[in-house]
């Protein structure tokens, strides 16, 4: 009978099929060992630019910030004297005024303090009946 050669045959074709698909599962690890390795380096490569463009974004930002900011603490200090100026010119001429037209400014201050509690007067009433 011929079935050892058969069997001698079969069992080297068999041999043979497993080392090519070996060779080509190792071909495939190897290919995907490369891929991994490239993909791994393009992205350490990203992070590496971004842990440098990320921190001098961040100065930029704070920079711009603090300028800001110290801007709008000059102009409300700029507000500030020039509200204390006009306040101290006004007081200025109001002294003036009473010193040039002093029973003018008299009747004007009475007159004032007359609408004055007239109108508090009033307001203490209208609370008074809403409640």
């Amino acid at each position: 009978m011929n079935t050892p050669s058969i069997l001698d045959g079969t069992s080297d074709t068999i041999t043979h099929i497993a080392e090519k698909t070996a060779d080509k599962a190792n071909s495939a690890i190897d290919a995907t060992r490369q891929a991994t390795t490239q993909t791994l380096d393009r992205m350490q490569s990203r992070v590496g630019g971004l842990r440098e463009s990320v921190p001098a974004a961040v100065s930029r930002a704070a920079a711009e910030t603090e300028a800001l900011a110290r801007r709008g603490a000059e102009r409300a200090r700029e507000a500030r004297d020039a509200l204390r100026a006009r306040a101290s010119d006004m007081g200025d001429q109001s002294v003036a005024y009473v010193r040039a037209q002093p029973v003018k400014a008299m009747v004007y201050a009475v007159a004032a303090g007359a609408l004055a509690a007239v109108l508090l007067g009033w307001a203490s009433r209208s609370d008074r009946s809403r409640a």
